[in-house]
């Protein structure tokens, strides 16, 4: 599966990353992620989604 938010990668800047944070927010586990050391370079909204809701 294949969520794309933005027409390039480039064009996927931390303000669309937050947008689809926002979008998603109702079905996304409670709690703040957590950074994965064996995934140094995953870009992730580091704010609990049962905030948003």
């Amino acid at each position: 599966m294949l969520l794309q938010a933005s027409a390039t990668m480039d064009g996927y800047t931390d303000q669309v990353m937050e947008r689809v944070f926002e979008a998603l927010a109702p079905v996304l586990p409670p709690g703040e992620p957590s950074p994965d050391p064996a995934h140094p370079y995953t870009r992730f909204v580091p704010r609990d989604a049962a905030t948003v809701r």
